[in-house]
């Protein structure tokens, strides 16, 4: 059944309908936001986070619940949303660099033939990058290559996720190992473009990943050498969170592909995110045991990162 449009004032109804109270922010104060800052159906997501009641007409109410913590998780998932993807622009960079090194200096390796062989195999992604052609900034690159493209420029106007597929040919080609697992850089590239594409991160932290996927072996052992406290079960069942476990696939990312100083600056620009601003309304959260867990378990690891 289709949902019927509302007014901001209608919106504002619903959610006291829903024992959403507006004790730190004012109703009017509420309204403004919803229409100079964000919106309703953005906002009302990070709900599920709280705990609720189902009452005797079906009505959901929620406790412990003020409009300001709802304004306050968006703004949170924002500053992730930016740090998410200076991280991740900063991988899609170091994985193009390794590939393009690698072919480089394999001497068996002229960097044309093995893309014009992928792409004949790949009908869809040469056909993606023929949109390149009315772009400002890679037209003159797909012009001057088409129909030869060397893995350098292939590697410029490919989508990261294009991309990502190439790699995984280009090393099962070669019989060598990528630099991570195929499976982990997956689950950041989820992640960067759920970010890319201003998608709620954290409006369901208990949204827990497929029944099908396996959590990586290797993300679990660094996670356990990190923080050997952890007990293993209860990392586990964190790490089957999805947020958790796409947040975690890429600190373990960048970890293993940054520069020393470019990786220590950057753990501690995120550290500090967690441990400031995060913090500037905890007193919202101090109830919530699923956001606060949530929140200890990645400080925990953000901080022993920043001392290696």
């Amino acid at each position: 059944m289709n949902k019927v449009k509302t007014t901001i004032e209608e919106q504002i109804e619903i959610l006291k309908s829903r024992n959403v109270k507006f004790n730190i922010i004012s109703e009017e104060e509420a309204k403004r936001f919803l229409v100079e800052k964000s919106y309703y159906f953005k906002i009302s997501a990070y709900r599920e986070n709280f705990d609720y009641r189902i009452l005797k007409n079906s009505n959901i109410s929620y406790k412990d619940l003020d409009f300001a913590y709802l304004k306050e998780l968006s703004k949170i998932d924002m500053y992730l949303r930016y740090m998410i993807l200076e991280l991740t622009l900063d991988i899609e960079h170091y994985l193009k660099r390794w590939l393009i090194n690698n072919a480089t200096t394999d001497n068996n390796e002229d960097g044309h033939t093995i893309v014009n062989n992928f792409l004949s195999n790949n009908k869809d992604i040469n056909n993606k990058l023929s949109q390149h052609a009315k772009s400002p900034y890679c037209s003159n690159l797909y012009t001057k290559y088409q129909g030869d493209f060397p893995i350098w420029v292939f590697a410029e106007i490919s989508t990261f996720g294009d991309f990502l597929y190439f790699f995984n040919y280009y090393c099962n080609f070669k019989n060598i190992n990528m630099p991570i697992d195929n499976k982990i850089i997956n689950q950041v590239k989820t992640l960067r473009n759920a970010s890319a594409h201003n998608n709620c991160l954290i409006n369901n932290l208990n949204k827990k990943i497929s029944a099908k996927t396996t959590v990586n072996a290797d993300i679990k052992s660094w996670c356990k050498n990190l923080c050997p406290d952890l007990k293993t079960s209860y990392l586990t069942k964190m790490l089957r969170k999805q947020f958790i476990y796409d947040f975690i696939a890429l600190l373990y990312s960048y970890n293993h592909l940054a520069i020393e100083n470019v990786r220590r600056k950057k753990m501690k620009n995120l550290y500090n995110l967690f441990s400031n601003r995060f913090l500037k309304h905890k007193d919202y959260f101090k109830n919530n045991q699923r956001i606060v867990s949530i929140y200890i378990f990645l400080t925990t690891f953000l901080y022993e990162l920043c001392k290696l």
